[in-house]
C-alpha cells in the first residue's frame, strides 16, 4: 500500500463511531462503494482504494444528500464527490479482518495520490438500489416544491366557474418564463466575469447555465389552475460548486425581487441602482403585464399547498411603475419578428421556389415552427471556420423566440431575431474552437477534449484574426 507518513496526519481515534449501512453502491467480489449514515444523519461513503495481507484501506468522506443524488443520476462523478469534497480533510482507514480500523489518517483533498482517486469518468453505471429509488425521488421532488414560487391563477368573473381560459394560462406562463430568463441572464453577467472561470468558454459557460435554469412546475392542481415553478439545481449537471449555489441563490433574489416584491421606495430605489432601466424593463415588464387590472384573470401567491394566499399580484401604484419601468421609448437592438408561412403557385428557378405576389393562397402566422440550416463555413465578423462538408443545425421558433439548442457543443441560444439567433450561435462555436486550441492540453477535461476532438474533425481551414 501507499506510503502516507508524508502527506497524511494520524489520527488518534476512528471519527466516525455508531454507523449504520444504508447500502453497497459498486460491489465486485465485496464492497467497493458504500453508503453509510452516522447517528446524526450525516452521509458518508466508503470507497476501497487499496490493501495488503492484513487490511483493507478506505478512503471515507461525507457527502451531501443533493451530491449524492446527482452521483447516482449520473450528473457528476465519483472523482468529483472526492475532489469537490467541501471537506478539505478526508479520511484514509486501515480496516483489518475483523473490520476493526487500526490505523487512520486526515489527509489533504490536494494530497491525495492520484493512484487513490477515482478516474474522470467515473459515473455511476449500475442500476440505483431499490431502497433509494422511491426515498430520492420523493426528497428531490420534495425540495423542487419547497423552495419554488406557488402561483394560483382565477377568472375575475364567474362565467367558466372555476375553469381558466387556456390562452390565460400561455400568457402567465411565458411572461413568467420571460422574467425569469431575463433576470437570471442579466446577473449572471453581472456577477461573472471571464476571469471568474479561467478554464472555460465564458459564453459556452453562460449557455449551458441558461440551459440548465429552465422553470419546472413539480406541482399542478386543477379547478382554478395552479402551479409551482421553480429552477433544477439538484438534477443538472455540475460545472462548479459556485455555480450551483449561485443558481439556488439566484432563483431565491428572484422570487423575492420580482414576484413577492413590495415595490415601496426604499426596496425601489435599491432596484433603480442595481438595474439600468433597460434591464428593468427585460425583468418587470412581464410581470407588470400579468398584473394589470384589465385582465380578465387573477394571480395569487400561495404556499406549496396552494391553500394559503400570501399575496395577490396587483397593479403597482402609477408613481412606481413610472419609475420602475419608465415609459419613454427604450430603443431595441432590433423590432420583433414574426414567422409566416406563405402558400401558394410558382415554380423553380435555380432550385429556388419563385412565387409572384398574385399567386400567393394563404399567408399564415406561425407559433411554432422547426427550420432546417446547413453552411460550410461558420464565421463571425472576422474570424471563419472552413468546413470540410456541410454542417447542418436546426433552429427552432418558439412564439417569437429562434431557438438553437446544438446538444454535441452544449451550445443554447435564444434570441427574438434569427439572424442574431444564427451569429451568435456561429459566434459560440468559433469561440469555443478559440479557447480549446488555445488552452493548455493537460488543463482541459475529457469533455473539453471531445468538442476540440469534434471542431478539428469538421475544419478543414481555420481563419481566426482577433
Amino acid at each position: 500500500m501507499e506510503n502516507l507518513s508524508q502527506i497524511a496526519f494520524v489520527s488518534t481515534h476512528f471519527p466516525y463511531p455508531d454507523l449504520s449501512k444504508i447500502s453497497d453502491l459498486i460491489y465486485y467480489e465485496g464492497p467497493i462503494l458504500s453508503h453509510f449514515i452516522n447517528k446524526e444523519g450525516k452521509d458518508l461513503l466508503y470507497l476501497w482504494i487499496d490493501s495488503d495481507s492484513k487490511h483493507n484501506r478506505w478512503l471515507i468522506f461525507e457527502v451531501d444528500r443533493n451530491s449524492l443524488i446527482n452521483y447516482l443520476y449520473k450528473n457528476i462523478s465519483l472523482r468529483d464527490l472526492v475532489s469537490k469534497n467541501r471537506k478539505d480533510f478526508l479520511l484514509i482507514s486501515d480496516i483489518n479482518e475483523n473490520l476493526i480500523s487500526e490505523f487512520n489518517n486526515l489527509i489533504q483533498k490536494e494530497n491525495l495520490p492520484e493512484i487513490y482517486l477515482p478516474k474522470e469518468d467515473s459515473y455511476f453505471e449500475f442500476s440505483i438500489p431499490a431502497i433509494y429509488t422511491n426515498s430520492l425521488e420523493e426528497e428531490y421532488l420534495h425540495s423542487l416544491v419547497n423552495d419554488s414560487i406557488s402561483l394560483k391563477i382565477e377568472n375575475k368573473s364567474n362565467k367558466y366557474l372555476s375553469a381558466v381560459k387556456v390562452d390565460n394560462l400561455l400568457i402567465v406562463l411565458k411572461n413568467v418564463k420571460q422574467s425569469f430568463t431575463n433576470f437570471i441572464s442579466i446577473n449572471f453577467k453581472k456577477d461573472f466575469t471571464s476571469e471568474d472561470f479561467v478554464n472555460l468558454n465564458f459564453d459556452t459557460l453562460f449557455s449551458t447555465v441558461i440551459k440548465d435554469s429552465e422553470l419546472l412546475m413539480p406541482n399542478l392542481e386543477y379547478g382554478s389552475f395552479c402551479a409551482s415553478f421553480t429552477t433544477d439545481y439538484l438534477m443538472s449537471k455540475e460545472i462548479s460548486p459556485k455555480i450551483q449555489q449561485w443558481r439556488k441563490d439566484t432563483f431565491t433574489r428572484f422570487k423575492n425581487e420580482v414576484i413577492e416584491a413590495n415595490f415601496d421606495i426604499n426596496s425601489l430605489q435599491i432596484l433603480l441602482e442595481k438595474y439600468d432601466e433597460y434591464d428593468r424593463k427585460a425583468i418587470y415588464s412581464p410581470i407588470l403585464e400579468i398584473s394589470k387590472d384589465s385582465n380578465d384573470y387573477k394571480i395569487s401567491i400561495t404556499d406549496s399547498s396552494f391553500k394559503k394566499v400570501k399575496k395577490t399580484l396587483t397593479p403597482i401604484s402609477k408613481p412606481i411603475q413610472e419609475k420602475l419601468v419608465p415609459k419613454v421609448q427604450l430603443l431595441e437592438p432590433e423590432k420583433q419578428e414574426l414567422l409566416f408561412q406563405i402558400i401558394g403557385i410558382g415554380e423553380k428557378v435555380n432550385e429556388q421556389p419563385k412565387i409572384s405576389k398574385k399567386n400567393i393562397l394563404e399567408t399564415k402566422e406561425l407559433n411554432y415552427a422547426e427550420i432546417s440550416q446547413s453552411t460550410n463555413t461558420i464565421s463571425y465578423h472576422d474570424n471563419e471556420l472552413y468546413l470540410k462538408e456541410q454542417f447542418d443545425f436546426k433552429v427552432v421558433y418558439d412564439r417569437g423566440t429562434y431557438i438553437i439548442d446544438y446538444s454535441p457543443f452544449e451550445i443554447h441560444i435564444e434570441n427574438s431575431n434569427f439572424e442574431s439567433a444564427k451569429n451568435s450561435f456561429y459566434k459560440s462555436i468559433i469561440d469555443l474552437y478559440i479557447h480549446l486550441t488555445n488552452a493548455d492540453e493537460n488543463q482541459l477535461s475529457l469533455k473539453d477534449i471531445g468538442f476540440k476532438n469534434e471542431l478539428l474533425n469538421i475544419i478543414s481551414i481555420p481563419n481566426i484574426k482577433n
